[in-house]
């Protein structure tokens, strides 16, 4: 800001000099106009820029000395197209005569119409002011010193008023592709006397197009202007503002702050800041300091309670959230912090409804921008914030079981890779999809197109969660990995908070995976998952599923009778583990082994995501007694290998018992007693002594 107040100041001593050697050219032949090449060329020699001078200055004598210049434009730095760097349309100022005659200045009026100017930062970062600036400031260090104007012949000085019109300063930065507008319609002022009161008016329109935006500022004030002129002060600024954004009403607000500038100390103070807009009130101080050197800016501002959800709403965007009164209380507390080089916000306080913010956050660098924070909240409720759900059609139209077709995931893949962040959050309770989590801990660092959580972290459900996940986006197509850990988890509540529905198993969960997949869409995701995960379950039941139940139904069946199951459909176990090998999306399992009171399952099969089916194999054997269970006697079967198929898709697979192994089972048991009971154990000791193992081993044999 600084060096922009210095360079918008060279400019005015331009336009000043340019007047100033017009006025001398009167004194000397009375007609500057034939020595426009010669003013041209001066200002070539001091700055290297081409002046261009399109009307005739134009003079007066008595009784007032006064210059006025019409249309002129100065060139661009090299480099930075043939885009005048200055133009003007017209500027004017006379001088009192008999007030020289007593050692005193009095300027009548100084009048600027139509001054633009086009700054512009190229994308190797130049700009095309500096050159200007460097010049400016070799002169003022050749200024200083004795030759230095007296505090005297400044403290005389009286100027009638400025009257700017039309003063347009256009920024491009060609790095970010971003560019804004400054228009100062109108300033204009009363009398300027060192040591009084100078009433100020100024209006002035600003736009942006990163985000579109505009903004009208309206202000009124009495400056104070210190002898020497070195001190500004405007203890009373009023201004009315008006900000639009595309697509938006606009947004009227007021502003009311104290201001002091002071050249010698190269600082500024804004102080006593009230900025309201209906309930919306702003207040705080900025104070800004080394301005031309090394700007420093350090403020405290605070942001009373007001509701979000009203403003948004009168702004046209009403918020679609679950729970209706979200979004009625926002607050903001915050000191910043900013260098040339830094940003920093400290003692961050942010207030949203029942949770509460707390932490420090922190930009460096420019074109690419380093952010790091470290924040805590106490709760979130994220849930609340979410859309509504959509309501369940009630047309009674069958609805087509093919699933319609995944949207990409809309990633700005490109800002993404040039993210450079190293942050920290936890929160103390949370609650997301209907999960209540506890000290949940989120460390994030991106780096180059690789942006990693490095823990994901959180107390469930009795349990632990434990989640280091990367997505790669340096690649074609980005690339996931998660390596997760649940440990001790009560896997029925969190799947029932999680759906709202019954969950499929129960107990104590333990899970690990290391998975690797790449791609925009959940499809995608599915069909290029790579990777290893193993899984445990103790002390649970399958729900829904009664395996002894079904065993009884098909013996029921083969005897030609109908078992009607009673009683809750659930298959209890102690222990049901089994690890899982991932390959372009389908899971096979080889070692699945379950344990209960009266069962044990082992099986292996494939569990096809992108098809979405599965296709297991499951033995059971019968282990202990099924007496009282509500059902059929299975005690015969005890012992005996029961093939179980389960294959189909997600939704609805098919679970039958293979009938026929077992009738095979059942008849191959039935034979071997009745030849143990005929036989008795001479048969079975001459087998022994010839070597055959005994009658069990011969008699199986048979069926093999």
């Amino acid at each position: 800001m600084g060096r922009v107040f210095k360079w918008l100041l060279a400019i005015a001593l331009l336009v000043v000099g340019i007047l100033a050697i017009a006025a001398v050219i009167l004194v000397a032949v009375f007609d500057p106009n034939d020595y426009k090449d010669q003013i041209a060329s001066l200002v070539k020699d001091k700055t290297g820029r081409e002046l261009r001078i399109e009307q005739d200055i134009r003079l007066t004598l008595f009784p007032r000395l006064g210059v006025a210049l019409g249309k002129a434009q100065l060139s661009n730095a090299p480099g930075f197209g043939k885009q005048p760097f200055a133009r003007v349309g017209s500027a004017s100022v006379s001088l009192k005569l008999l007030p020289l005659l007593r050692k005193r200045i009095e300027v009548d009026q100084i009048s600027l119409d139509g001054l633009a100017l086009n700054l512009m930062v190229d994308k190797q970062g130049r700009d095309n002011w500096s050159d200007l600036l460097a010049g400016e400031s070799k002169r003022e260090v050749e200024r200083s010193g004795p030759s230095e104007a007296s505090p005297a012949s400044i403290e005389a000085l009286r100027i009638g008023g400025l009257d700017v019109r039309n003063l347009t300063v256009d920024y491009e930065d060609q790095r970010t592709g971003s560019s804004q507008r400054i228009t100062l319609r109108q300033l204009r002022t009363g009398e300027i006397v060192p040591g009084s009161d100078v009433p100020v008016t100024l209006e002035l329109a600003a736009r942006s197009d990163q985000p579109p935006a505009d903004a009208v500022v309206k202000a009124d004030a009495t400056l104070k202007i210190a002898p020497g002129l070195r001190r500004f002060e405007m203890p009373d600024l009023r201004a009315k503002l008006q900000l639009r954004a595309d697509d938006t009403p606009p947004i009227d607000a007021a502003l009311r702050a104290g201001l002091v500038y002071d050249l010698t100390a190269d600082r500024f103070a804004l102080s006593s800041l009230k900025l309201t807009r209906g309930d919306v009130r702003l207040t705080g101080e900025l104070r800004g300091t080394a301005l031309s050197t090394a700007p420093r800016l350090d403020g405290s501002f605070s942001l009373a309670a007001f509701s979000l959800r009203a403003l948004l709403t009168e702004l046209g965007i009403p918020p679609d959230t679950r729970d209706p009164k979200a979004l009625s209380r926002f607050a903001l507390d915050l000191h910043l912090a900013k260098t040339p080089k830094r940003i920093e916000l400290d003692d961050l306080v942010v207030r949203l409804d029942d949770s509460t913010l707390k932490g420090k956050a922190a930009i460096a660098g420019s074109g690419k921008p380093a952010i790091d924070f470290d924040l805590a909240v106490d709760r979130l409720d994220l849930d609340r914030y979410l859309p509504k759900r959509a309501p369940a059609s009630n047309t009674g139209a069958a609805v087509s079981p093919k699933a319609p077709a995944e949207k990409p995931l809309a990633l700005p893949v490109g800002p993404l890779r040039e993210l450079d962040l190293d942050g920290r959050l936890r929160i103390a309770r949370l609650t997301l999809n209907g999960l209540h989590l506890n000290d949940a801990v989120l460390a994030v660092r991106a780096k180059r197109g690789v942006i990693a959580l490095k823990p994901l972290a959180a107390r469930l459900y009795g349990g632990s969660l434990s989640v280091n996940a990367a997505m790669n986006l340096s690649a074609r197509q980005p690339v996931w990995t998660i390596d997760n850990q649940l440990k001790g988890v009560q896997i029925g509540p969190l799947l029932r908070d999680l759906n709202g529905k019954d969950p499929l198993i129960t107990g104590t969960a333990n899970l690990s995976g290391k998975l690797k997949t790449r791609g925009l869409d959940d499809a995608a995701w599915r069909r290029n998952l790579d990777g290893s995960a193993r899984f445990s379950f103790l002390d649970g039941a399958l729900q829904g599923y009664d395996l002894a139940g079904i065993i009884r139904q098909a013996m029921a069946a083969l005897k030609g009778r109908h078992l009607e199951l009673k009683g809750p459909r659930k298959t209890d176990f102690a222990e049901m583990k089994g690890s899982l090998r991932i390959r372009h999306g389908v899971a096979r399992n080889d070692d699945f082994s379950l344990k209960s009171p009266f069962l044990r399952v082992r099986g292996k099969g494939a569990i096809d995501l992108p098809k979405e089916r599965l296709d297991y194999l499951l033995t059971a054997k019968l282990v202990g007694s099924l007496k009282g269970q509500g059902g059929e006697d299975l005690d015969k079967l005890k012992g005996v290998p029961i093939p179980v198929r389960i294959r189909g898709p997600f939704r609805d697979p098919s679970i039958k018992p293979d009938l026929q192994s077992i009738l095979k089972e059942a008849a191959k048991r039935k034979l071997l007693d009745k030849v143990k009971a005929k036989a008795g154990g001479k048969l079975d000791g001459v087998l022994k002594r010839a070597g055959g193992g005994g009658l069990d081993k011969a008699l199986k044999g048979l069926f093999h």
